[in-house]
């Protein structure tokens, strides 16, 4: 018997984790490092972007799925305009 199958015998459990999956740009869909977490925000590092926050509120909404990469990009800019930020909230788009 391998030994993947002896582990997995071992630790039943192990077949609902999750896989670890990168964290990808939710403009351009590129692989991001994530910034440290400040309250309902995940931050992202994106080459093309910069480094900015999403709230989680905006991934709640169903419609968040259907955003354009337009839509991205002006709700970016609209959190770039305000002091405190980047966030893009859900009243950016």
């Amino acid at each position: 018997m391998s030994s993947l199958a002896e582990a997995i015998r071992r630790d039943p459990s192990d077949k609902d984790r999750p896989l670890p999956r990168p964290l990808l740009c939710p403009i351009c869909k590129s692989a991001v490092q994530e910034l440290d977490r400040t309250g309902d925000a995940t931050g992202y590092a994106c080459a093309t972007h910069g480094n900015f926050k999403v709230a989680n509120t905006v991934f709640a909404e169903q419609r968040a799925k259907d955003y354009t990469r337009e839509q991205w990009e002006a709700a970016l800019h609209k959190a770039k305009q305000r002091k405190k930020g980047p966030v893009i909230q859900s009243y950016d788009f």
